[in-house]
């Protein structure tokens, strides 16, 4: 019988969900001029939605199987991508089980990205293992990363693992590395910025430019 996840992780997850509706609706609502500029800067289409999903505390049985169904979900209803929005710092499940999560991950016909947030987030012990796994990376300011031991399963991105397998880095240092491929100080500046996502640039009344999310997110 599949396990339904905690109600501390529903709860997170709609805490996360108000948090990137907050962001899209703000920057719907901002004073533009009537030249607003509006322009697709990633490639793809409004079609399809962007999932996200948060991952927090141990990864312990109840929250890797909330995230094996989120990637079941999000293939089956044709997401362009599924984000995970990680502050997490161990493993608590038996390396069987974890490594059938990775499998999972790598063999998901849909991009799984990783983000390390907000700041003061950390994903380490084997939790980092899952950046292995992710299609994009990201960090906010002030996150951590880092201690993932050694890869569990074969075919995980060594060249991201390898400097952080026995030590914690910044965000900073994880871009200096190479570790992270998006610049992500928030979850809305990560959205915007991946791959598949389409986005528009609005130029406001002041002058300023902010890209925003036509893709839809869930």
């Amino acid at each position: 019988m599949r396990r339904l996840p905690s109600f501390a992780a529903v709860t997170a997850v709609v805490a996360l969900m108000l948090g990137v509706i907050g962001f899209v609706v703000s920057a719907m609502s901002s004073p533009v001029s009537a030249e607003t500029s509006t322009t697709i800067i990633n490639e793809g289409g409004p079609d399809g939605f962007v999932a996200v999903v948060k991952v927090s505390g141990l990864l312990d049985p109840v929250m890797v199987d909330f995230i094996r169904t989120s990637i079941e979900e999000a293939n089956d209803e044709g997401a362009v991508a599924l984000i995970l929005q990680t502050d997490s710092n161990g493993v608590v499940v038996e390396e069987s089980v974890f490594a059938s999560l990775l499998n999972e991950m790598l063999a998901s016909s849909i991009p799984i990205d990783v983000w390390v947030g907000p700041s003061g987030s950390d994903l380490t012990g084997q939790s980092a293992q899952l950046i292995g796994a992710a299609n994009q990376v990201g960090m906010a300011p002030g996150s951590r990363l880092g201690n993932a031991g050694q890869p569990v399963i074969d075919g995980l991105d060594t060249k991201r693992l390898s400097p952080i397998a026995d030590k914690t880095v910044s965000a900073q240092e994880a871009a200096d590395l190479g570790i992270t491929t998006v610049e992500a100080p928030t979850i809305g500046d990560f959205l915007v910025n991946l791959p598949g996502v389409a986005t528009r640039e609005v130029t406001a009344e002041n002058g300023e430019t902010r890209r925003e999310p036509i893709t839809q997110v869930r």
